[in-house]
């Protein structure tokens, strides 16, 4: 496994809520992908590619912040499906947080995610996933 224990796949509209999520697991020192975090890296690769790698073969954890602007965005559509088809061959290492009701394209409808009304605070978020993978582990 790559240098990331969790990545993170979401919309720029949501980076307020990411951000705090993201803080709180630097602060426990668990490796996290963060395109803002990681510009430097991304320099002269070809994204398609990378995006894949991080998302696949880098990262143990990955989250989705699921949003209608998730959805209707390229690059998070292009996340979501390196994801979700890498995610057929490793169950239970797909969390998905919901800020609306929207849908994503290839996730299974009874897959149990959690939602903006159960965790306004994004620390509180991140806590219950800090919690899970300690767990899995």
């Amino acid at each position: 496994m790559g240098p990331y224990t969790i990545a993170v796949s979401y919309a720029s509209e949501q980076r307020y809520y990411v951000k705090r999520f993201v803080d709180y697991f630097i602060k426990k020192k668990i490796k996290i992908y963060y395109d803002r975090n990681e510009q430097a890296q991304m320099l002269g690769t070809l994204l398609h590619e990378k995006l894949q790698e991080i998302y696949t073969e880098d990262t143990l954890y990955r989250v989705i912040f699921l949003s209608k602007d998730y959805v209707n965005k390229p690059i998070t559509k292009m996340e979501s499906e390196y994801i979700l088809a890498d995610n057929v061959y490793e169950k239970s290492k797909l969390y998905v947080f919901k800020f609306d009701n929207s849908t994503l394209p290839g996730l299974n409808r009874n897959f149990v995610y959690s939602t903006l009304s159960e965790f306004p605070e994004p620390e509180d978020y991140a806590e219950l996933i800090y919690c899970s993978i300690k767990k899995k582990r």
